[in-house]
């Protein structure tokens, strides 16, 4: 685990208003990780994104540092949050149903990265997930490996393998490349 991340828990051990820190350093990447997996839902996002740092603050105390950063451990929190979402989902109503965004970025690249999406949405589950990992979320190889429980050896491996994927899709269709 990273060395501030054991200094942050610990201070968050000792003193709870210091979990604000961790709330801070995590929350964007939490909410992008959630925001992907429930369809792009602002408000689903925030409230699971929110749960998973209440259960989190509530198991604090309980929380033993390994070699699994902390991030990981949200994920894996937050991964659970989301799979629960789908099993007690309703369908939505018209009054729940989002606005569309406004995107500062040219109709053509919105397109292309549409295309490329949905390239991706064909992949194999697990390297559909490992491409969002890395390149939607950020996540660094090491996080990675540790949500899966591979080595960082054979991460970069499914990366590749996604990744050549992703290219023949679009070449076949003669387009853009998400990655």
């Amino acid at each position: 685990m990273e060395k501030d991340d054991c200094e942050l828990i610990e201070q968050a051990q000792h003193d709870q208003s210091q979990f604000g820190l961790i709330y801070l350093k995590y929350f964007k990447k939490l909410y992008t990780f959630i925001w992907y997996r429930v369809g792009k839902s602002a408000s689903v996002a925030q409230d699971l994104a929110q749960e998973t740092f209440l259960r989190a603050f509530k198991h604090l105390g309980r929380f033993q540092q390994r070699s699994v950063s902390y991030l990981a451990y949200l994920f894996k929190i937050a991964r659970n949050l989301v799979i629960s979402h789908y099993r007690k989902r309703t369908p939505l109503s018209l009054e729940e149903i989002p606005e569309p965004e406004t995107i500062s970025i040219s109709i053509q690249e919105k397109l292309d990265a549409e295309l490329a999406l949905k390239d991706m949405e064909t992949l194999n589950p697990l390297y559909r997930e490992v491409l969002r990992m890395k390149y939607i979320d950020h996540l660094p190889i090491k996080t990675i490996s540790a949500h899966f429980g591979k080595s960082e050896n054979a991460v970069k491996l499914m990366l590749y393998r996604a990744k050549k994927a992703m290219r023949q899709k679009e070449k076949h269709r003669g387009g853009v490349s998400f990655v």
